[in-house]
C-alpha cells in the first residue's frame, strides 16, 4: 500500500491560490510606494519652504538697521508693554509686533520659481526683546496637496550696532 501519491503538476485551485497571494503582496508592496512618493513630495516641499523662509531671514538680517525693509511700517512692535506685564497695551494681544499673516504684516511677496505655491510674509518688532534690537519674524506658508495650510515661522533677533 502506498502512503504517498505522486503528481506531476499543480491543481487549478493551488495554481488561483498562489496567484491570489502574490496579487495581495503585490499591492500591498504597490500601496506603500504611493505613499511613500507622497511622504516624499511633502517633505520636499516643507524643506523647500524652510530654506525660502531661511534665506529671506537671511537677507533681512545683512541689512544695515536703518534699512527700510526692517521699519515697522504699521506700528505693531515699538513701546507696546508699557507697564512690563506681558500685555501689549497698544493692540490688546501679547504678539508685541509679530502677527503672522492672519493678522498684519509689515512685508508680504510671493517667492517666484518655487514648486510649492508658497506666500512669506515678514515683521519687524522694534525694541523687542529689549531696547535697540529688532525682532524679525518671517513666516511662509502654503497650501499642501491634502488641502491644509501649512506654515514654517522662523525668528531672529538684528542688533542696533552690525558687526
Amino acid at each position: 500500500m502506498k502512503l504517498f501519491k505522486t503528481n506531476n503538476g499543480f491543481t487549478l485551485v493551488e495554481v488561483l491560490i498562489s496567484l491570489f497571494i502574490f496579487a495581495v503582496g503585490v499591492l500591498a508592496v504597490a500601496s506603500m510606494q504611493i505613499s511613500s512618493y507622497a511622504g516624499n513630495d511633502r517633505a520636499n516641499i516643507g524643506s523647500e519652504a524652510t530654506t525660502i523662509a531661511s534665506d529671506k531671514l537671511e537677507e533681512l538680517l545683512s541689512l544695515n538697521y536703518d534699512n527700510a525693509s526692517l521699519l515697522d511700517v504699521d506700528g505693531d512692535g515699538t513701546n507696546q508693554d508699557l507697564d512690563n506685564d506681558g500685555i501689549d497695551e497698544i493692540g490688546l494681544d501679547d504678539n508685541f509686533g509679530l502677527l503672522d499673516e492672519d493678522g498684519a504684516a509689515d512685508f508680504q511677496e510671493v517667492p517666484p520659481g518655487t514648486q510649492g505655491n508658497y506666500q512669506i510674509f515678514w515683521n519687524i518688532a522694534i525694541d523687542e526683546p529689549s531696547q535697540n534690537t529688532k525682532r524679525v519674524t518671517v513666516i511662509i506658508r502654503w497650501t499642501g496637496s491634502d488641502s491644509q495650510l501649512h506654515r514654517v515661522t522662523l525668528n531672529s533677533i538684528k542688533p542696533a550696532v552690525d558687526g
